[in-house]
């Protein structure tokens, strides 16, 4: 399984807008669609009112590159560019733990 975690501080205090332009684009239900997604959620941080906090878990690394190489993709990228954000992207390999 990849996890994709990031954080995105958005430095004007415009947290809420850029989730709204986000959800309007249709980010998380094309996310959510694609084959090898196994969630994308976007969190908000609890020590910094403007960050939010990305974690998305993939099938596979073909899979969340896959992901990268759609269309929207670049409209979010487009988005993020209307914003004056911190981006902190962190990408991993893991394995669920046997109960």
């Amino acid at each position: 399984m990849i996890i994709a975690y990031f954080k995105m501080k958005l430095n004007r205090g415009e947290r809420q807008d850029f989730i709204d332009e986000m959800k309007a684009a249709g980010a998380f239900e094309q996310a959510r669609a694609e084959k090898g997604n196994i969630s994308y959620e976007y969190y908000f941080s609890t020590d910094d009112a403007n960050t939010v906090v990305g974690v998305e878990r993939w099938e596979s690394l073909e899979d969340f590159r896959n992901h990268l190489s759609n269309g929207y993709v670049k409209e979010l990228g487009d988005i993020q560019a209307n914003y004056d954000v911190d981006f902190e992207p962190n990408l991993y390999s893991a394995e669920p733990v046997p109960e």
